[in-house]
């Protein structure tokens, strides 16, 4: 398995026939808050990111297309799919599912039962329509529930939400939209996102597209523009029922802010957790097994808190069950990430270290303790 693709797909072992569709559809609509966490705009700007992760996973596509209008017309197009669809993909719970995915294909039914309007259209190579689905607030009017697998290159999704269940304060945002695109775009490495919005009437399009991944999440944060990143290196690593991901490299502390980022199961960890600690300790540990051999007399203080300052950094774990700290999910508290991210990390940066002394020279500098027993040895 190449590193950073998700294992496959396992079906689930139920059906879920169009009667009790149409019950889940009403409670969904009794009360919304429960399977999307809220009706304003906020919560819904969360809930539509799962729904972008779940549809890139759930048909395996190589391209998403994004449009929306400020009166809530939201268009979906997942494109280049990598295996055959089902025509119940998006509308009931029977359907393939990603271990690390969790809940998120729900979300999916959700908005299905909380749109006006929801259209599925199922498309082949020339563009020609394989299928299509019409519901109004989640009630099937065109097509059938059909369960079997065919061949389609497409998925397009065009629905309006439904006005009477979502309090937004103000018009959907096509900044954040273009920020949330890019950030998935990182985490998708190598697959093609793409924004189509208007503003004042102005019809705009932006397309985000980064086959290195969170390599270019660093260097776009980052201000490499005025100064050279400091032994930039990926790693990157499988466990049981774990994958990880990372890019880091070495800042001035002096002239360049701090930039680290992480990630749990494509949601941004915003306090970091047990992956960021585990990857900082053992970075600690490199350099200072590093010093020892090459500078067995010189003095050190290596710190997490020093590591920190001088890091620039971005890591995404995938995983079956995190444990998380707070009500948002800012903290991952699961210990099991601690092995595999230590090992991958230490093999990384011992290399680099050794393969440019120059650079790691310069690295050190902060951490060696300029003592008086130093001078006179090197005066």
């Amino acid at each position: 398995m190449a590193a950073g693709d998700l294992p496959a797909f396992s079906r689930y072992s139920f059906t879920m026939p169009s009667e009790d569709f149409s019950e889940l559809v009403a409670a969904i609509r009794a009360r919304p808050a429960m399977y999307t966490g809220g009706t304003t705009l906020r919560t819904f700007n969360r809930f539509l990111r799962s729904v972008f992760v779940f549809g890139i996973e759930a048909t395996k596509s190589g391209t998403l297309a994004l449009e929306l209008s400020e009166s809530g017309r939201i268009a979906l197009k997942f494109g280049k799919l990598e295996k055959p669809v089902r025509s119940d993909l998006f509308v009931t719970l029977d359907i393939v599912s990603s271990r690390y995915l969790g809940i998120f294909e729900l979300n999916f039914v959700a908005l299905n039962a909380l749109s006006a309007e929801f259209n599925v259209s199922f498309r082949g190579a020339d563009g020609e329509e394989v299928f299509l689905q019409k519901f109004r607030k989640g009630r099937l009017e065109t097509g059938a529930f059909r369960s079997e697998e065919f061949a389609a290159k497409s998925v397009e999704i065009d629905c309006i939400l439904d006005q009477k269940i979502w309090q937004f304060d103000e018009p959907l945002s096509c900044d954040l939209y273009l920020e949330l695109l890019r950030e998935l775009a990182y985490l998708f490495k190598g697959k093609t996102f793409e924004f189509n919005y208007l503003v004042k009437g102005e019809a705009y399009s932006a397309g985000f597209h980064y086959p290195n991944g969170l390599v270019h999440r660093i260097s776009r944060d980052w201000t490499f523009l005025y100064w050279e990143p400091l032994l930039p290196l990926e790693f990157s690593g499988t466990s049981e029922g774990i994958e990880f991901e990372g890019a880091l490299c070495f800042r001035d502390p002096e002239f360049e802010p701090s930039f680290v980022e992480s990630y749990v199961n494509f949601g941004r960890t915003i306090a970091h957790g047990t992956h960021v600690q585990s990857m900082i300790e053992e970075i600690n540990a490199a350099i200072s097994e590093y010093a020892a051999a090459h500078y067995p007399l010189d003095k050190w203080e290596i710190s997490s808190k020093k590591t920190f300052e001088k890091l620039a950094t971005a890591i995404h774990v995938r995983m079956t069950k995190p444990d998380f700290e707070g009500s948002v999910r800012e903290s991952l508290q699961s210990k099991e990430v601690v092995e595999p991210i230590r090992d991958s990390v230490a093999r990384a940066l011992l290399n680099k270290l050794e393969e440019s002394p120059e650079k790691a020279d310069r690295l050190l500098r902060d951490f060696r303790i300029y003592d008086e027993e130093w001078m006179s040895r090197v005066s």
